[in-house]
């Protein structure tokens, strides 16, 4: 239900490929019940493109010609959809104070594939560093690229504009 509006404002830019509406199923996770919502698009030639962009013999692989594509704009996305906002509490110096990373979960991808990620990132200026994510749907642990805190300032600075209003809880309370 928290994402029904960014789900809705990605439907209304793909809407020339959305072959239904938006679906609204109840399902059970966990002996809990919740909303979920999805709508599908059609099989077009884009799509598929796209899939071996970043398929190869059916695997998902993130390669540097494949990174090297993504925008700003197209960042943003990958983060509202697959990141989330980290908050770390650093005691180092006494008072306690609050800090905030930003981190994207690779999904199903190799060792390998997560550090050309992670170089990726380097080469905008942002540092990172790659952590193992724990799925409890799949109950296996996935790559995630972790950013430093100084990283996620530059991260989030370059992705703020394109942030939909509903998502602005996965930014950084504190002014980047």
């Amino acid at each position: 239900e928290k994402q029904r509006k960014y789900l809705e404002w990605k439907k209304s830019i793909l809407q020339p490929f959305v072959s239904m509406d938006t679906l609204k199923q109840t399902c059970k996770k966990n002996g809990k019940f919740f909303k979920a919502y999805s709508f599908t698009t059609l099989s077009r030639e884009v799509f598929t493109k796209l899939y071996y962009l970043f398929y190869k013999e059916g695997k998902k692989t993130l390669t540097l010609e494949a990174l090297s594509r993504l925008t700003p704009f197209s960042l943003a996305v990958w983060y509202m959809d697959d990141g989330c906002l980290i908050t770390e509490k650093d005691s180092r110096y006494g008072k306690v104070k609050l800090r905030y990373r930003s981190s994207i979960i690779l999904g199903k991808v190799s060792l390998e594939d997560a550090e050309i990620v992670k170089q990726y990132f380097l080469s905008k200026g942002i540092t990172s560093c790659i952590v193992k994510n724990y799925n409890r749907q799949y109950k296996q642990n996935y790559p995630a690229v972790k950013f430093s805190f100084p990283g996620t300032k530059i991260f989030q600075k370059l992705i703020k504009p394109f942030i939909v209003p509903s998502m602005k809880y996965k930014l950084s309370p504190i002014p980047v």
